[in-house]
């Protein structure tokens, strides 16, 4: 008799009152066909055990919640009257791309080279703000940012020249929509 048959037997003899005992060969047998019916199922006990997961109109699987990148605009304002505006990407929580370009007044560029510092929070939430800078490349500025869950973020923003700073906000949003 195999090990598994030996302490079948040992579990069901103690719950059996004495004086009736089981034969060996019998214990074996009835712990394989137990697992035998749970290979069969997968595993499943239940209601709902026996039906197979369909694949969803996206291919994944039942219960599956299946969220994909894209690119979101962003725009503000800064002190003087110059306007940002850009693109993040993939808008998921993590590390996203970030990409401003600054517009002076009148609609020319503003002509700033330098940095752009960021602190990105969201309002209600009792986090610290998430901290980037993001460098001056071909007349934008370009850098990553780690936004850790959906929502709307609120984000200063201090860009600093050589001729000085300017200050403004955006709103970064990091939607979590389903469905498409």
């Amino acid at each position: 008799m195999g090990h598994i048959g030996w302490l079948w037997q040992g579990w069901w003899a103690r719950r059996i009152p004495s004086g009736r005992g089981v034969a060996p060969g019998w214990t074996g047998l009835g712990a394989l066909a137990i697992s035998l019916l749970l290979v069969g199922c997968g595993g499943r006990v239940g209601a709902g055990a026996a039906e197979p997961a369909r694949p969803g109109p996206t291919g994944a699987s039942r219960g599956a919640l299946v969220v994909r990148g894209h690119t979101q605009p962003i725009g503000g304002t800064l002190t003087g009257g110059a306007r940002v505006s850009g693109t993040l990407y993939p808008a998921l929580p993590g590390v996203n791309m970030l990409h401003l370009r600054i517009e002076g007044p009148g609609g020319r560029g503003a002509g700033v080279a330098g940095r752009l510092e960021v602190a990105a929070s969201m309002p209600g939430m009792a986090m610290s703000p998430t901290m980037a800078t993001l460098v001056e490349r071909v007349g934008d500025y370009q850098g990553t940012i780690a936004l850790p869950m959906f929502g709307r973020y609120v984000a200063r923003i201090v860009v600093v020249t050589p001729r000085g700073r300017r200050q403004g906000t955006l709103t970064l949003d990091v939607p979590l929509a389903l469905g498409t």
